[in-house]
């Protein structure tokens, strides 16, 4: 059995709640706490002193900040978003206040941020739907819409409540179509390791001796050992074009 730190509102209330509990997991915590009508915004494990320590010592805030400029908020934290909005809203905590406490409350610099800025659309006068509809990398139209009819019929909890299903779909399905491609993307691994390494040490050896014989090369092979040559010769050219490729398709993504 474990120990959970918990930050938890109280049904009818808007005061936060802080405390620890024991229980077998994260799940069974929460369930406990809901009994105890208290809506949990944040559950995690309890960690010693010396555990944050050494954590602290590992980056410094500036390595921190650095880092984070190359982070995006994923489907983790919008599913944490739109599930505390859900428990606050039900909660009857008003909006900007229940933004408060989640960027009071988050470490990810990225989605810190976000959270302060819906924020501070929905006090220069935005409605929620509006607000989520300015982040456009992170709310996609379809949920902007639903955040919207909630608004206008009444029944933002239940929205909420649904696209965190729907969100918590999406992750399931993403997470079997990642673990569906690791045996592919295994075998392409290994692939590749084995046409360089015919391209940087088999090519080279038969060539050497095909020209020291005097035979004539076929025009498929003359293509392989000029694709060893570029490889040899200009290898951190194409390391490089690489890894500005991956770079670029990692912050469109």
């Amino acid at each position: 059995m474990a120990t959970f730190q918990y930050i938890a509102v109280k049904k009818g209330k808007k005061d936060k709640v802080k405390g620890t509990i024991n229980a077998e997991s994260e799940g069974q915590a929460r369930q406990m706490l809901r009994k105890q009508e208290l809506y949990p915004t944040s559950v995690k494990p309890l960690k010693s002193a010396r555990d944050k320590k050494k954590k602290a010592g590992k980056k410094s805030r500036s390595e921190e900040d650095l880092f984070a400029r190359f982070q995006k908020v994923g489907l983790t934290e919008l599913m944490t978003f739109t599930q505390n909005m859900a428990i606050m809203s039900k909660a009857g905590i008003p909006v900007t206040e229940a933004l408060l406490y989640m960027e009071t409350y988050t470490e990810k610099l990225v989605f810190k941020e976000m959270i302060n800025q819906i924020r501070n659309d929905l006090m220069s006068g935005y409605s929620l739907s509006q607000a989520l509809g300015r982040q456009p990398n992170v709310f996609n139209q379809t949920y902007v819409s639903i955040v919207q009819a909630g608004e206008a019929s009444g029944e933002l909890e239940a929205v909420l409540n649904r696209l965190r299903l729907l969100l918590g779909k999406q992750a399931a399905l993403k997470k079997k179509v990642i673990t569906a491609m690791v045996y592919p993307a295994v075998v392409v691994f290994f692939v590749i390791i084995a046409i360089l390494v015919s391209l940087l040490f088999v090519i080279p050896t038969f060539n050497e001796i095909y020209s020291q014989m005097g035979i004539k090369l076929p025009l498929i092979t003359k293509v392989m050992v000029f694709a060893s040559d570029v490889l040899l010769h200009f290898w951190y050219i194409i390391l490089a074009v690489l890894g500005a490729t991956i770079f670029a398709v990692l912050k469109w993504r």
